[in-house]
């Protein structure tokens, strides 16, 4: 009965948002979409243009270029020359100092002209041209101070590890969009994230400089309570993140990502239980099923498939998943990368970007 009822709860806590379209109506504000980049060369060659081009309202792209080392201010000089509203710097941050992307999100920060700011990062393409619009549509609502929205990792590569990236990022944003929804907020993923600009706890951020991560979650978590908190899940609203070649990128990224996690408080690293119970459920169950003690422990197993099944399976339309239930089976690899990570950080923490 107890795993039954902890199915239940899970299946309804996770249950996504009913989906609607509404066209985008004449929006006032005017967003400064900011963009960190290091190295990025061959990104913003493919991205700026998708940037710039958006439609239904009025907007600023920043790009700091933060201390690269490839072409990246001849390809920024370049589209600046093709789009106005391109403005680019160079970090003023020095270099033996710089630890993660804080600081130039500060810069950004401080050269934007908007009232709404957007983030997201250099690899990541906008599903539409009415990308910047969709984010802005939500602040309509004078009350609502930020707007977290969905950045699937894409599988541009073949192979295990693209499926992994797509299955972490899908399942990260059904937590965290949840979560929001719930009213329980605790994070956002700072490839998609708009925030009104009075909203933006500028002091929080550079409290945070002393880690290589936490622009995202750690800021996010400062935002005065006053604040609404909406999502965005509109097909035209998604940016398109690239996944990264190597299984020890992946596990490196994954290290930053968790690196933060003890800085949460109590309440906010309490809100991902359910999904780990249900995770921890799940090798229970396999432990006992490979072991041939299947008699009575055999739906143990099955439960948290058949619950996180579901789930995919309700988040499918709204998330434009792609081959849904057939994912559910590579969660227990995730599971165990999510371990690993999280082992190897009791060891050692990364101390740099």
């Amino acid at each position: 009965m107890a795993n039954v009822a902890l199915l239940t709860a899970y299946i309804v806590y996770y249950l996504p948002p009913l989906s609607s379209s509404k066209p985008i109506q004449n929006l006032e504000a005017k967003v400064s979409v900011i963009i960190c980049a290091k190295n990025e060369a061959y990104n913003m060659e493919k991205n700026i243009p998708h940037w710039c081009s958006q439609k239904n309202i009025s907007f600023e792209v920043i790009v700091v270029n933060d201390h690269s080392t490839d072409h990246s201010a001849n390809v920024l000089q370049k589209f600046a020359h093709e789009f106005d509203h391109l403005k680019w710097i160079d970090s003023d941050s020095p270099l033996s100092s710089r630890l993660g992307k804080k600081h130039a999100l500060s810069q950004a920060i401080r050269a934007a002209s908007g009232n709404v700011l957007l983030l997201t990062d250099a690899d990541c393409q906008p599903s539409s041209s009415f990308w910047v619009a969709r984010m802005a549509e939500k602040f309509q609502d004078p009350e609502v101070g930020v707007v977290a929205g969905y950045a699937p990792v894409e599988s541009v590569y073949p192979g295990l590890l693209a499926r992994l990236q797509y299955l972490d990022s899908v399942i990260t944003a059904i937590q965290y969009l949840s979560a929001i929804r719930r009213k329980d907020p605790y994070m956002v993923v700072g490839r998609n994230v708009a925030y009104r600009r009075e909203a933006y706890p500028d002091k929080e951020l550079l409290k945070q400089m002393k880690y290589p991560s936490g622009d995202d979650d750690l800021v996010f978590q400062s935002v005065d309570p006053k604040w609404k908190i909406k999502t965005q899940v509109h097909p035209e609203a998604l940016v398109l993140a690239r996944g990264v070649k190597s299984w020890n990128r992946w596990f490196r990224q994954k290290r930053r990502h968790f690196n933060v996690a003890p800085v949460y408080s109590l309440r906010k690293s309490s809100v991902p239980v359910l999904f780990r119970m249900m995770q921890l459920l799940w090798i229970v169950g396999l432990i006992l099923f490979l072991t041939h003690a299947v008699n009575a422990y055999i739906l143990v197993s099955l439960l948290p498939l058949i619950g996180l099944g579901y789930v995919l399976y309700r988040w499918r339309s709204v998330l434009q998943l792609e081959r849904g239930f057939l994912f559910v089976f590579l969660e227990p690899l995730r599971y165990l990368v999510v371990v690993s990570v999280t082992l190897s950080l009791m060891i050692k923490r990364p101390t740099k970007w």
